[in-house]
Formats: C-alpha cells, sequence, structure tokens
C-alpha cells in the first residue's frame, strides 16, 4: 500500500496536538512552545495541500452533508485561530522577548481554544475516514449481516464508555472554560488512555453524525 504524504503529515499533527494538550504531564514550556510553533507550520502546509476543499464549499448543491462537512471546518478554523492569538497573548512565559504579559485570562483562553481544536480535529478527521468506515461496512454486511449488527452494537457501547473517560479527564473543564490545574493527569499512561478514549468516541460520533446527515 502507497503511504500517503498528506495521511503521514496529518497522523504527525495529530500525535503532536496530543503532545501539547498533555502539558500538564511532562511540564516543560520550551518544549511546549517548539511543538506549538511546529504545529503552525504544519497546518499551513495541511490548508495549502487542501486548498481546494475551501474553493469547492461554494460550487454545486449545497446538503445537508457538505452542510455538516463546511459547518465542522469553520468551527475548526475558528478554534485553530482564536488558539493561536491565546498563544501569542501567553508567549511572554517562554519568550523573554515578546511583550505580552502573563495573564491568567489569557492562559484559560489558550487551553480552551487548545481543547476545542482537539475535539475539532478529531472530528474532522472521523468525517474525512468515512471511506474506510463505508468499506469495513460493506466488508462485514458482505460476510453475515449479524457482523455488522455487533460492529453496530460495539460502536454503541464503546462510545459510551468512551464517553465516560473524556467525562473524568481533565479536557471537558477546558471545553467548558473551567479551571483544569486542580485537576492534574494521574500520568502519561493514565492521559494517553483518556486522550485515546476521548478520539475514539468523537471518530464514532462524526461517523454516524455523518450517516444522519446523508438521510436528511
Amino acid at each position: 500500500m502507497k503511504i500517503r504524504p498528506r495521511i503521514v503529515l496529518n497522523s504527525v499533527l495529530l500525535v503532536l496536538l496530543i503532545y501539547e494538550l498533555g502539558f500538564r504531564v511532562h511540564r516543560s514550556l520550551w518544549d511546549h512552545a517548539v511543538g506549538g510553533c511546529t504545529a503552525l507550520t504544519l497546518v499551513l502546509i495541511h490548508l495549502y495541500l487542501n486548498r481546494r476543499f475551501f474553493t469547492g464549499l461554494t460550487r454545486g448543491r449545497f446538503t445537508s452533508v457538505r452542510a455538516l462537512y463546511a459547518i465542522s471546518a469553520l468551527l475548526l478554523s475558528a478554534a485553530f485561530i482564536t488558539l493561536l492569538v491565546s498563544s501569542v497573548q501567553v508567549s511572554g512565559m517562554v519568550f523573554e522577548i515578546s511583550p505580552f504579559a502573563f495573564s491568567h485570562q489569557a492562559r484559560q483562553l489558550h487551553v480552551f481554544s487548545a481543547s476545542w481544536l482537539f475535539v475539532l480535529m478529531i472530528w474532522h478527521a472521523g468525517l474525512h475516514a468515512e471511506r474506510w468506515w463505508s468499506k469495513a461496512e460493506r466488508q462485514l454486511a458482505c460476510r453475515k449481516k449479524s457482523y455488522l449488527q455487533r460492529f453496530y452494537l460495539l460502536q454503541a457501547v464503546l462510545t459510551l464508555f468512551y464517553a465516560f473517560l473524556l467525562a473524568q479527564s481533565p479536557l471537558l473543564p477546558g471545553l467548558l472554560l473551567q479551571p483544569v490545574l486542580a485537576q492534574p493527569y494521574a500520568g502519561t499512561l493514565d492521559y494517553c488512555l483518556q486522550t485515546f478514549g476521548a478520539s475514539c468516541c468523537l471518530l464514532i460520533s462524526a461517523h454516524w453524525a455523518l450517516v444522519l446527515a446523508r438521510r436528511l
């Protein structure tokens, strides 16, 4: 199977964002700043490689599926811009040449936008991974119909379980603009499990949102 550069780029960007969200685990401001600058570069490359997506939003019939993709992209863009602005506002914590002094309001906005960027990025990836979902469902349906029903049941159970993990993680307070320092991760393994659970929940929910949009 040929490995596409876009898939590699998106995978590296996702891993880097997960690392950035784990600041309460590694506690390195310098690494966090370097990772953020690297992520910004990768995002700009991603936007350039996928520039046709934005030009195609105004072409053709605007269906519920296209609306779902467009709203997802716009919200993701808004979260990224907010994160970029808040990153500049808190840059004084790392770079002495920065004219911006640290403030708790800017930090809270930074955590808020980063949390939503993670959620929307996973959701965005789930929407664009639809062909793999559909291929898996077709293969299961061809073998035996009960396999497909069990697959749906497994998705429902995993979604509930992963939603529970999401509710227990410090990511949820960040999404709601609540303080997160009082709820640190227990360690790297704890952070990885909760992040993985939240990612799976969002991927599955994005798939079913797209299925629902196609039936409207």
